[in-house]
């Protein structure tokens, strides 16, 4: 997974080196969030590198949009966007209102990237909110910070690649039911305040030397390949229960100091959680597996582990 990240990234460089950027022939650094808007309507890949992005960025200001199921719509960006080394000054925003001739209100309108969409080494000074987000592509945020609160909200992403590695969330950070159709990689991300993952649908997930300052929740989620939280440090209550691991779930070196729920988990693959401490309760009522947990050199608050493990019955069919 990392190696696939290092060449993206590196594709990434190569492509800003060729074309420094397409927004602008001006040598100044400032750059106005209307002027990324205009290059999306006239059709060209928005490639921007080293640019103090002012005002807000709405991409759902285009002329066109796609009736979803009414009063919702869509608005559809058909070229790849890439922002490197950006700071956003304003808020960016993928969802929004507007107005329609001969409705009464105003409708929702959800935006929909048919190419890639990649926000690397940037920095987020402004609120942003990209609920209902469709990415047909790869989505890139890795190495950026976010320093208001986030919401990525019902995110789907269909492309091969997602990538949060070494992301910063100074305030709270919320991607509730995203849906990806591959691994997503979180590798030495860093959450400040609360950090909400609820109802996840992803294949393989990498949350390796991840920081939580508050409370993380990764319940309700169905994970189809392997997830990965080796060398993680939680400081508050953590979330993995009502959940289904069919890959393998590795937590080891981490620590928890809060209270973690594996309520009526199902675990489907190996389990290992080898080295780790538990500074708090651990709940694990109703947890199913096929296999008991790893536990060598495991710290607990009690001396003992209680775990069900499923048991293969004979029935007679009739």
């Amino acid at each position: 997974m990392n190696k696939r990240l290092y060449i993206y990234c590196l594709s990434i460089i190569s492509m800003l080196v060729i074309f420094p950027t397409s927004c602008s022939g001006k040598n100044s650094k400032d750059m106005n969030a209307s002027e990324i808007i205009k290059l999306v309507k006239s059709g060209k890949d928005v490639l921007v590198n080293d640019k103090v992005i002012h005002d807000d960025l709405d991409f759902t200001t285009l002329d066109k949009y796609y009736v979803m199921a009414f009063p919702n719509m869509e608005a559809h960006i058909p070229v790849n966007i890439m922002f490197s080394n950006c700071v956003f000054m304003g808020k960016v925003s993928t969802t929004g209102k507007t107005s329609v001739k001969g409705a009464k209100r105003k409708i929702d309108v959800f935006t929909v990237f048919e190419k890639n969409l990649t926000f690397f080494d940037c920095d987020f000074r402004g609120e942003v909110m990209m609920d209902n987000m469709t990415v047909e592509g790869k989505l890139e945020c890795s190495k950026s910070v976010f320093r208001e609160p986030t919401s990525i909200n019902s995110l789907y992403v269909k492309g091969s690649h997602v990538g949060f590695v070494e992301m910063e969330s100074e305030k709270d950070f919320s991607m509730c039911y995203a849906r990806f159709l591959c691994d997503a990689n979180f590798v030495n991300a860093k959450f400040a305040g609360r950090a909400n993952f609820l109802g996840m649908n992803v294949e393989g997930l990498q949350f390796s030397n991840a920081e939580f300052g508050q409370e993380v929740d990764f319940s309700n989620s169905i994970f189809s390949g392997d997830v990965i939280f080796n060398y993680v440090n939680c400081a508050k209550r953590v979330q993995y229960s009502f959940s289904k691991y069919q890959g393998d779930f590795d937590f080891i070196k981490s620590v928890c100091q809060g209270d973690v729920s594996f309520e009526r988990s199902i675990f489907l693959g190996r389990i290992r959680l080898n080295k780790s401490q538990f500074d708090a309760n651990v709940e694990l009522k109703d947890v199913k597996s096929f296999c008991l947990p790893e536990t060598d050199e495991v710290k607990l608050p009690s001396d003992t582990l209680k775990w069900n493990v499923a048991k293969m019955t004979e029935v007679i069919l009739k």
